[in-house]
């Protein structure tokens, strides 16, 4: 009784805001137009070309030129339409502003694009009085963190999400300095000294740990107009360094990775728009930006506020992109794990430090999950956490075994991630080395090879059969491999058990969600769907210029770059999903990659001979294989990787390790080095250096 009465106090509150924030909404706002708009299109370039200014020149023109739009991107085009000298459209801005009161999720994305616009157009007749009123108003309404006033649908706590908040709380609190804010009755200095503290922490959190939503292609946007942001206007000097390094950082990541303007690596989260082919990648535009490769695809967050901001990437990151010369052998580290998190100074205990372990989204491990069950029921963030689900689990294994023997239960964590990337002028292999293996998957893309634009290849262990679910057919894995890769060659090992590792269905919140029936269910013990009986890959035949299939192996060519993907199941083709799912039937699978190219081997039909021929031997999930290219390889789910007799390390890895930077984990300061050129990146004292060798 006393929970429904919780419950129903919560929905009439929840009412009662949404009446208010609909009050609150600018009149008579329309859609703009009904029927979908039809977008201009750019071209892609798989090689560098003009200058960064050019670039700029030709991405704002592209933006200006798009119809207009109302959803979650048509603030950001606004913007861009600003900067190529266009009035602000007082229809898209109405229907911007009435997205953020409706408190819908992400809607601080929109605020920090209302944030961008304001301050750089402000002194401008591009705005109008009363669109700076409306602006200015709609920032005083807002609730900037889940511990204000009200209840909301919003995800106020993934890595991505914690910098938004912060940075558009700091400067709407620095133009609002003496107002009232409407939510919590504080003035504008409260919010901007409230928002310091926490930006703060996010960011040293960052300069130590990395990201824990790794290499996402998806998100390194946002996190780019959140630093963007920071470093334009954050009155806090320190602050706006550290993110003009931050930035650097990224982009570096982004460098390495850049294969003709893919982001060619694994992800801590993605979607499968993003992956089936990269031209569905949120970081396209960006590469193409600052790269010179790529292709614009709309006016995605991080791309407009780079074009519009007073940053400038250094020199030496935009050469290393595009630098094929030699292959390159990239190790990097993110994240931590929550086991390892008191050897940093972090506490279990400690609410300070809810948020970091937000971020790291690893909410059920065994030893935070009372902390973060005491947070979601202080704050009423976060309530489809599942805490006494996981609980219950760990209580029956202490119970039956004496300890708790699988801690890493919680599908969404990001922790402590080591990857390799193999970069060659014809392809690139990526993995994030023994990521959880056996453990719940969410977006987590563990390994890709990419030999273009289009022809992007990975497995998967489907964690649904839509294309919309988290984990669903192509995005994540429902329960996560075990991969592990040595310069062009990778093994991804697969055991998939009869029962989830956690028996019970997860409670992930949405805002679309609340009601009573969705509160009604989260204490319900729901058993978990079983896990799919069948592993795939994506393998697009038709991206390709040559496809074979010989034997278990199945060898794709593109352009001078080669590819040989062996199943030790049998294969069948979906015919159902555009040539290019490889369907693996069975619990348990092995799946070995090999890439070369046309230097490596002359032609196309010797890497074929040679692979073919080449001896795998199976013995359940552990395999031997004689690589032509780099001698006897051994791995198994219960064995090391071994190459030529040597135990290969895939786990404690550098903060970055390839040809251009050194650098341990958790160090304040990064040194790249490209010929007799170098950048240093000192976080301590928020300088970036520049020199020669």
């Amino acid at each position: 009784m006393k929970n429904k009465l919780t419950i129903m106090l919560l929905l009439c509150l929840l009412c009662i805001i949404n009446s208010q924030a609909q009050n609150r909404m600018v009149e008579n706002a329309q859609s703009p137009g009904n029927m979908p708009p039809q977008r201009i299109q750019d071209e892609y370039w798989p090689r560098p070309q003009k200058t960064y200014d050019e670039r700029k020149a030709l991405f704002l023109d592209f933006c200006s030129r798009q119809p207009d739009m109302s959803g979650r991107g048509g603030i950001s085009n606004e913007i861009a339409r600003l900067a190529s000298g266009n009035q602000l459209n007082d229809e898209v801005l109405k229907s911007q502003i009435n997205t953020v009161y409706r408190n819908e999720d992400t809607n601080e994305f929109i605020l920090a694009g209302l944030l961008r616009l304001y301050y750089l157009y402000k002194d401008t007749p591009l705005i109008t009085d009363r669109q700076k009123k409306d602006i200015l108003q709609c920032l005083k309404d807002f609730k900037y963190w889940y511990t204000e006033p009200g209840f909301d649908g919003r995800c106020y706590w993934t890595e991505n999400h914690e910098g938004a908040f912060h940075s558009v709380e700091l400067l709407a609190g620095q133009l609002l300095k003496d107002e009232i804010f409407t939510n919590n009755r504080q003035n504008g200095r409260w919010h901007m000294q409230h928002a310091l503290d926490r930006l703060e922490q996010w960011i040293d959190w960052r300069i130590r740990f990395g990201w824990s939503e790794w290499l996402a292609h998806s998100y390194y946007e946002v996190d780019l107009m959140t630093l963007c942001n920071l470093y334009d206007f954050a009155e806090d000097k320190t602050v706006s360094a550290r993110a003009g390094l931050l930035i650097d950082g990224l982009l570096f990541e982004m460098a390495l990775h850049n294969f003709q303007g893919v982001f060619a690596s694994s992800h801590g989260r993605t979607y499968t728009r993003s992956i089936k082919g990269a031209r569905g990648e949120g970081t396209l535009g960006t590469m193409k930006l600052i790269f010179g490769v790529g292709v614009f695809t709309g006016a995605s967050n991080g791309t407009v506020s780079l074009a519009t901001s007073s940053y400038r990437c250094p020199e030496i990151i935009q050469k290393i992109a595009n630098d094929y010369s030699v292959p390159l052998r990239i190790h990097q580290r993110q994240s931590i794990d929550i086991k390892d998190a008191y050897k940093y100074g972090l506490s279990y205990c400690d609410e300070s430090f809810a948020n970091l372990y937000l971020g790291i989204q690893d909410y059920a491990h065994p030893a935070i999950v009372d902390m973060m069950e005491k947070n979601t029921k202080k704050y009423r963030v976060w309530l489809g956490g599942d805490y006494e689900k996981y609980r219950m689990v760990y209580d029956q294994q202490v119970q039956q075994y004496g300890k708790i023997i699988t801690p890493e239960l919680d599908a969404h964590a990001m922790t402590e991630t080591n990857i390799e990337t193999y970069k060659t002028a014809d392809y690139s292999l990526s993995c994030a080395q023994e990521f959880r293996p056996g453990s719940p998957g969410y977006q987590q893309h563990i390994w890709q090879a990419t030999l273009g634009i289009d022809a992007t290849v990975f497995t998967n262990h489907p964690g649904s059969m839509d294309e919309s679910s988290r984990p669903n057919y192509w995005a994540g894995n429902g329960i996560l491999p075990k991969a592990a890769q040595y310069k062009n060659v990778l093994f991804c090992i697969y055991d998939i058990p009869e029962s989830n590792p956690f028996p019970y269905k997860r409670s992930e919140q949405k805002s679309r969600q609340f009601s009573e029936e969705y509160y009604n269910t989260l204490d319900q013990l729901v058993p978990a769907d079983p896990p799919i009986p069948f592993t795939h890959a994506y393998f697009p035949r038709n991206a390709f210029d040559e496809v074979i299939e010989k034997g278990n192996w199945i060898f794709g060519k593109k352009g001078d770059g080669y590819i040989a993907l062996y199943s030790r199941n049998p294969t069948e083709w979906n015919e159902k999903e555009e040539n290019a799912d490889l369907i693996a039937k069975g619990r348990g699978n092995i799946w070995i990659v090999e890439m070369g190219s046309k230097t490596d081997w002359k032609d196309f039909s010797r890497f074929v001979t040679a692979i073919s021929k080449a001896k795998v031997n199976c013995e359940g999930l552990n395999v031997i294989y004689n690589s032509p290219s780099l001698g006897e390889m051994k791995y198994g789910w219960s064995k090391d990787f071994q190459v030529k007799g040597e135990i290969i390390p895939l786990d404690d890895y550098l903060r970055f390790d390839n040809p251009f930077s050194r650098t341990e984990f958790a160090s304040d300061k990064v040194e790249i080095n490209y010929k007799n050129e170098k950048v240093i990146l000192d976080f301590k004292n928020a300088i970036r250096e520049t020199g020669n060798q």
